[in-house]
């Protein structure tokens, strides 16, 4: 597994994409609920493996994004009703970058 390092013109890029259309209070829910978890593995070059916790299960963040992504709507489209489907979609998928990103 290869590590690579993005500059922070590219993180602005990223973070830029998700600038509009997304709901502050279901993303503070997730940042809150659903901790990223980091492991850094000592081999070289150094590599940080990102983990999600849910329902007491563990999921590689990196491998799982997309699936993550339809988990955590299934799980939210009923107590966020009042968000569009497409806005909590964009939410939780800037919840998703961001935690790659760190």
């Amino acid at each position: 597994m290869k590590s690579f390092t993005i500059s922070e013109q590219e993180k602005r890029d990223i973070l830029d994409k998700y600038s509009k259309n997304t709901d502050d209070n279901v993303f503070n829910y997730l940042r809150r609920h659903y901790p990223v978890l980091t492991h850094e593995l000592d081999f070289e070059p150094k590599i940080k493996m990102k983990y999600l916790i849910i329902d007491d299960k563990t999921y590689y963040l990196k491998d799982n994004k997309s699936y993550l992504a339809e988990k955590f709507k299934n799980m939210l489209k009923d107590e966020f009703s009042y968000v569009s489907m497409p806005t909590l979609v964009r939410t939780i998928k800037k919840f998703l970058s961001l935690a790659l990103l760190d």
